[in-house]
Order: structure tokens, then C-alpha cells, then sequence
């Protein structure tokens, strides 16, 4: 009590925290299975676009956990 006039108690608890890892992120690349470019042009000061089409995907898969004991 805190000098007033009525005293509160708060009861003890047990508690438990468990922390679970997180989970992998998948990174997906899709794009041309194959290039196939005349060698002058590998040469060319420009230099080519190897990645014309590609695709990059990051998904992270999310996932609510409960447990009971």
C-alpha cells in the first residue's frame, strides 16, 4: 500500500514464453531456361541483357501459432 486506504493484492502467475523460429523465406527466379547469342555480340562494348525476362518472387510464409498446456 502506498499510503491509501485500500491495499490491493495481485496474485502470483505462472507464465510461459516460447519463442519459435522464424520461417524461411522462399526466393523463386524465373526467367529464359536458355540464351543463345551470336559471339559478336558477346563482344560488343554494350555487353548484352542476359535477364531480359526474369521474375524474382519473396514470399514469407506467416503462420499463428497457439499453444496449450
Amino acid at each position: 500500500c502506498f499510503g491509501e486506504d485500500t491495499c490491493i493484492s495481485i496474485p502470483d502467475i505462472k507464465a510461459m514464453v516460447m519463442v519459435l523460429p522464424p520461417s524461411e523465406p522462399r526466393i523463386t527466379i524465373a526467367g529464359v531456361e536458355r540464351l543463345v547469342w551470336p559471339t559478336a555480340q558477346l563482344r560488343a562494348p554494350i555487353g548484352v541483357a542476359l535477364f531480359k525476362d526474369i521474375h524474382i518472387i519473396s514470399t514469407v510464409t506467416k503462420t499463428d501459432a497457439t499453444l496449450s498446456i
